[in-house]
């Protein structure tokens, strides 16, 4: 599993991993001042700032549990995904 380089971003919409908080999250944008990482959850929702070296790109298999998971709560609120 590669992580990212602070010299060579990930593409927006990139799913990542915060390890430090055990979460999957889109690359957004890199945070001004600080080194990091601005991202969301996979789906939309509240942004959240990481640390490039706790990051790693997710595998093909967590991104489609990334997914799974958007997709479940769409239909809890009776919504379908895109």
């Amino acid at each position: 599993m590669s992580r990212p380089k602070t010299n060579q971003l990930p593409p927006v919409g990139t799913v990542l991993v915060d390890t430090a908080r055990d979460r999957f999250g889109e690359f957004r944008a890199v945070t001004e001042g600080v080194i990091g990482y601005w991202l969301r959850p996979v789906g939309g929702g509240r942004e959240w700032t990481a640390s490039p070296d706790r990051l790693r790109e997710a595998t093909p298999a967590e991104q489609r549990i990334a997914r799974q998971h958007v997709d479940e709560r769409l239909r809890a609120y009776g919504r379908e995904s895109a």
